[in-house]
């Protein structure tokens, strides 16, 4: 989720401060999260420059599993966005979905079962 109204700006913006122009954390580097009534964390990026806050999902949109889905369904472009995944992880999701758009199939592997992923709401439909 994206916002023009940082949370971080306005939780430690002073009266003066509250347009987030001004902001006293503007361009720092320390790590915020928003907790949920279940006490999940999710993690927030701010892009100061733009003003604009993301509020990320607790745990990795990975859609894996399901591409034949996605693929079936005529998609014929991918976007793949990383948050903090280092170079093995980044290495390994490429080379996943690579394989998946060449026809290969899905195996789970250690990597995927033990990390904490979900398939968000993208499945879910439209009501």
């Amino acid at each position: 989720m994206s916002t023009h109204n940082c949370p971080v700006g306005l939780y430690y913006a002073t009266d003066t401060e509250k347009n987030g122009k001004y902001c006293s954390k503007r361009f720092n580097k320390e790590k915020y999260t928003l907790l949920d009534r279940k006490d999940v964390q999710f993690p927030i990026v701010t892009d100061c420059e733009n003003c604009i806050t993301y509020v990320l999902n607790s745990k990795t949109l990975d859609s894996a599993a399901r591409f034949g889905e996605i693929k079936s369904a005529g998609a014929k472009y991918l976007r793949i966005v990383f948050k903090d995944e280092d170079v093995d992880e980044i290495n390994h999701i490429l080379t996943t979905y690579e394989n998946l758009m060449n026809g290969g199939y899905y195996t789970a592997d250690s990597q995927n079962e033990t990390s904490d992923r979900t398939y968000g709401h993208f499945f879910r439909g439209v009501e």
